[in-house]
């Protein structure tokens, strides 16, 4: 999961630099937008599913709330980083997804020691 900046985004995220200003008008682009973040959703559900299948997240976590834990944790670190022009914010939030993941990992060995 990569949190952080990106030569390719400067400026931010399209998606989280748009959907404050279409969340709440209706038409074409606000329909897009909320699209994007369901199937943006849906990934993210998909894969800690797949993760918990394959015996790696233990199987009394909710997927749906381990999702949206993480996407706000990502999410708020762009959002921070982009607004308060603080780009430590990507690695507290590396930080702490890194230590949700241990929590709810069946074998912590399997990940990655060096969030950054």
């Amino acid at each position: 999961m990569h949190v952080g900046p990106s030569v390719a985004h400067e400026g931010g995220c399209f998606f989280i630099s748009t959907a404050p200003e279409f969340d709440t008008r209706p038409g074409r682009v606000r329909d897009a937008l909320a699209s994007a973040r369901r199937d943006w959703h849906t990934l993210y559900t998909t894969i800690v599913t797949e993760a918990q299948q394959l015996g790696e997240i233990r199987p009394e976590i909710d997927p749906a709330d381990l999702s949206f834990e993480l996407d706000a944790l990502a999410r708020i670190a762009a959002e921070d980083a982009a607004l308060l022009d603080d780009n430590p914010r990507y690695d507290r939030a590396r930080r702490i997804i890194a230590n949700r993941l241990h929590q709810v990992a069946t074998d912590t060995t399997t990940l990655d020691h060096n969030p950054h």
